[in-house]
């Protein structure tokens, strides 16, 4: 079978283990700089328009070299505690910190970490959705606010009870509906890639096509369980457009090298050609 190869995140925690670690929830919190080189070896492999926009990049290049620069070492036991769940053999877990755009804001996220059950044992594949909860805060505070208000003007029974209780009403209306568009953005981050208008596929160091959403089955004329599996050169036209370019592509892959905006020619299952631009980041660490 295919060999699953630990990213360097996962070696890192091994290595910690070996030397005797075993509270890392613990471990981090006494040693946030092991958080931090924990982040600085991960790799980010896709990011959506939407969580440009919550850190004010204009496009993913722009916020994969920076992206360390809007982490706040404050954070950095939020993150510890999050990593220490992944190695005791949570599949999924969510948690709150406070990071920046890059603009240098300091905004309030709502995290999710998410390990399919194939990247369990490597953590090659981790999903992270990131909602701004900055407002919910702000939202629950005042909500909080009001509720201690109309504790104290009970407590003088005041005329002006009423109004208070009428604003209080529509700020839980506010956080119900707040609560209601979290839960569906969350589930259209989850959405995201499947569904997504691009082609998207995740292929080994084997070649082998690893993961397919539904826009690659469409366009290459098969289905996602037919993708999955398959090796990518298949699906690459001859000449020099075609498997020679997706040679050198995959050459930079393998050495751990992006490529960008690179023209290559594929063939789809009825033997037509396919022209793309491809872009192919290496995904042989833990995804963020």
């Amino acid at each position: 079978g295919t060999r699953r190869v630990p990213t360097a995140v996962k070696d890192a925690l091994r290595q910690l283990q070996a030397r005797g670690t075993s509270d890392f929830e613990t471990h981090f919190r006494e040693h946030p700089e092991v958080v931090e080189q924990c982040m600085q070896l991960a790799r980010i492999q896709r990011i959506n328009r939407r969580t440009l926009e919550l850190y004010g990049a204009t496009e993913p290049r722009m916020l994969m070299e920076r992206i360390d620069s809007v982490m706040l070492p404050e954070s950095y036991d939020k993150i510890g505690s999050a990593l220490a769940r992944l190695w005791n053999g949570e599949s999924h877990t969510e948690f709150e910190l406070w990071d920046t755009t890059l603009a240098g804001e300091r905004r309030l996220r709502h995290v999710q970490w998410s390990v399919p059950a194939a990247a369990c044992d490597t953590w090659n594949t981790v999903i992270v959705s990131v909602v701004d909860a900055t407002e919910d805060r702000r939202m629950r505070e005042a909500l909080h606010d009001a509720q201690v208000e109309l504790e104290r003007r009970i407590t003088d029974r005041t005329a002006t009870l009423s109004a208070v209780n009428t604003q209080l009403r529509h700020e839980v209306a506010r956080r119900i509906k707040t609560e209601e568009a979290l839960r569906e953005q969350q589930e259209a981050y989850r959405d995201l890639y499947e569904n997504a208008p691009n082609v998207y596929w995740s292929t080994g160091t084997d070649g082998l096509i690893k993961r397919a959403n539904q826009q690659a089955a469409k366009i290459f004329g098969y289905t996602v369980e037919e993708l999955e599996g398959k090796p990518l050169a298949s699906l690459v036209a001859d000449g020099p457009d075609g498997e020679d370019r997706a040679r050198v592509v995959f050459q930079r892959f393998l050495e751990g090298k992006p490529t960008y905006d690179e023209e290559v020619r594929f063939r789809s299952a009825d033997g037509s050609d396919i022209w793309a631009t491809v872009n192919v980041v290496p995904c042989a660490q833990l995804v963020t």
